[in-house]
């Protein structure tokens, strides 16, 4: 049956694991415009598809009102994040110099719009350095974990690593995938006049 389901990756009879491995170019421009071109690609999935609805966790701005691009998941980040989430602070890492504060977010009612997790914030600029958060959908239970650049370095307000979970529930069918993406940036550029980043990253 999961062979019909939109977006899935062909299934091969007696086979349960899969790997796929890709290099790709990827032209990002903010908020939301993404332009990837896989150059090459190897595994035992034909394609390049993996669990339905998974692979946008790749398209994460954490500093937008809304994790994904279609406004589905509210960032605990938002200007009115306090509305929906409740704030933590877990615990306090480095020396007193360079603190790093761990604040854990909390749904105040369940939804499927909400998520929970942590983030880790520095002291001396008030960026976020790591942030994971996990939720469900009507199908999907997903866990995402997002680092992001070095302090005072180009890349401090962008991703720098991916790590995505998820669990694909279909008619008694369960399919656990795993994603691991590392970014690395050949060009940044500040468009200071429109407010808008361009980015060019190989992924």
């Amino acid at each position: 049956i999961l062979r019909y389901v939109p977006s899935m990756f062909r299934l091969q009879k007696g086979v349960r694991e899969y790997l796929l491995e890709t290099y790709s170019d990827l032209h990002y421009t903010a908020p939301n415009i993404y332009d990837q071109k896989v150059k090459a690609s190897q595994g035992t999935v034909r394609g390049n598809r993996g669990l339905p609805g998974l692979l946008e966790y790749f398209n994460v701005n954490i500093y937008s009102s809304s994790l994904l691009n279609d406004e589905r998941l509210l960032s605990p980040l938002a200007k009115n994040g306090q509305k929906y989430y409740k704030y933590r602070i877990d615990s306090v890492m480095g020396d007193p110099n360079n603190l790093d504060y761990r604040v854990r977010f909390i749904p105040r009612t369940k939804s499927d719009q909400l998520v929970g997790g942590y983030m880790i914030v520095s002291s001396d600029v008030w960026s976020v350095r790591e942030i994971r958060f996990s939720g469900r959908s009507e199908l999907l239970l997903f866990s995402c974990l997002i680092k992001m650049g070095r302090v005072g370095k180009d890349d401090e307000f962008l991703p720098v690593s991916y790590n995505v979970e998820g669990q694909f529930n279909f008619l008694g069918n369960r399919i656990n995938g795993v994603y691991v993406a590392s970014l690395n940036y050949h060009d940044i550029v500040l468009e200071e006049n429109q407010n808008k980043w361009k980015e060019k990253v190989r992924a």
